[in-house]
């Protein structure tokens, strides 16, 4: 294991992260994907399209990073700068607009994406037809999502003014407030990644499609698969993003991906 960790921390650029961690998503890695040997594993992460990126997620598990509010605030803000005022102009005619969130967990980051739509953008969308579906394969997390109560510590990344439009507090507990859920239209779909795949979704068309990493660690193999069959379902101006996928030591990327492209963001 020594010899793997030294080959995996030079490969992936994780080299200042605690050796413990690295070794527990290694584990983690190998067991999800049937891999026996630590050969295995290393010709699996040095050659295997998306590998490092597997890596990454598995990393994010053991290191607890997941599912806070406003996690990914500089991609929520390059998308809200250059991308949604595109697709809002795009969809006048019709007014109407469908996003999907794949992999939404807990909900935290499903409910950043439309408390940013909220604050930003209602003033136009008020009377629009917006749905906005929370798709997740786990059950548990799917309750949870839909609950939607949180410990009071979980505002610590929210602006103030976002934080009392649409929250309540009871008991250490953020509660949405009755007019947040009475404006929005929110779906969830519990749906595991292997049944998208056979082309199911909870609507025919959609204009963003925001992809968690669970995408990764679920169908890896399936990914180039996932990404074009989504692609096909975009309208016109629609993008699909990823977020973070790669992170080697001091450098963050993210994905937009149209029907024309994919284009690959430095943050």
């Amino acid at each position: 294991m020594t010899q793997l960790l030294l080959e995996v921390k030079k490969i992936t650029d994780f080299k200042s992260l605690p050796d413990g961690k690295i070794r527990e998503a290694i584990q983690k890695m190998k067991r999800k994907l049937k891999l026996k040997t630590d050969e295995e594993f290393y010709y699996y992460i040095k050659f295997q399209p998306y590998s490092k990126i597997l890596f990454h997620q598995y990393l994010c598990d053991v290191l607890n990073t997941r599912s806070k509010f406003f996690k990914d605030e500089d991609t929520f803000e390059i998308l809200r700068k250059e991308f949604i005022p595109e697709i809002i102009r795009k969809r006048e005619d019709d007014k109407s607009l469908r996003i999907l969130f794949l992999g939404c967990r807990t909900g935290e980051e499903f409910y950043s994406f439309i408390f940013l739509m909220s604050a930003y953008f209602w003033q136009v969308l008020h009377d629009w037809d917006v749905v906005f579906y929370g798709v997740e394969p786990s059950d548990y997390w799917i309750k949870e999502a839909k609950k939607g109560v949180y410990n009071i510590e979980k505002s610590v990344n929210m602006d103030t003014k976002m934080y009392e439009r649409v929250f309540r507090v009871a008991k250490h507990q953020l509660l949405f407030s009755v007019d947040f859920k009475k404006k929005m239209k929110i779906r969830f779909e519990n749906l595991p990644f292997k049944i998208i795949l056979q082309k199911s979704l909870p609507d025919d068309v959609f204009d963003i499609i925001l992809c968690r990493e669970m995408i990764f660690r679920e169908e890896p193999q399936n990914f180039e698969k996932l990404l074009n069959f989504l692609k096909e379902r975009l309208r016109e101006a629609g993008i699909i993003t990823t977020f973070d996928i790669y992170i080697p030591d001091g450098y963050k990327f993210f994905d937009v991906v149209k029907k024309e492209g994919r284009y690959f963001y430095r943050k």
